[in-house]
């Protein structure tokens, strides 16, 4: 008798533990396939993105290695940009090749990415409108992102532009 009750209670064990292998897998399966989902959609979303980005590194090496340009790109660029790191300094306004005033301002929390914060971050640097997002040139981007604290790369990650021009196509400005 007592070999019986043994018997039963080691194939018991047996096959909890095969219960238990095989729910461990297939919940670990799920996981690690969202998982790859994820990050496939998210290469999809930021690959065009990121690639019009990762141009800008090549033209500035190419500009370092002819060095008589480069010291006229230095001399022609550097008065303005401590103008401009002056003048945002002072009024807290960056300059962007679009302006804006508060009166047109959209909801920017309905970009991906922009929450309350960066919203009123955006709004005292001057961007108000999605317009101005959805055609930020990759100086705005540099210029913006400078000031972004604790957000800095989220336009490019967070992909701003796409968003600003979806919501801008579909009329919801």
């Amino acid at each position: 008798m007592f070999y019986l009750m043994i018997q039963t209670a080691l194939l018991m064990l047996i096959a909890m533990l095969i219960g238990g292998a095989l729910v461990w897998y297939f919940c670990c399966r799920r996981r690690a396939q969202d998982n790859v989902d994820r990050r496939s959609n998210d290469e999809q979303q930021n690959g065009a993105s990121t690639s019009a980005y990762a141009a800008a590194p090549s033209v500035a090496a190419a500009a370092v290695t002819s060095e008589p340009e480069a010291d006229e790109v230095k001399a022609a660029t550097a008065a303005p940009v401590v103008e401009a790191s002056s003048d945002a300094s002072d009024s807290g306004i960056v300059e962007l090749s679009i302006t804006a005033t508060a009166d047109e301002k959209d909801d920017l929390q309905r970009i991906y990415g922009i929450g309350p914060k960066l919203e009123r971050l955006l709004n005292s640097m001057g961007v108000y409108t999605f317009e101005q997002i959805a055609n930020f040139t990759e100086q705005d981007i540099a210029r913006v992102d400078a000031r972004l604290e604790a957000f800095k790369g989220r336009i490019v990650r967070d992909n701003w532009m796409k968003s600003a021009r979806e919501l801008l196509d579909r009329g919801n400005a």
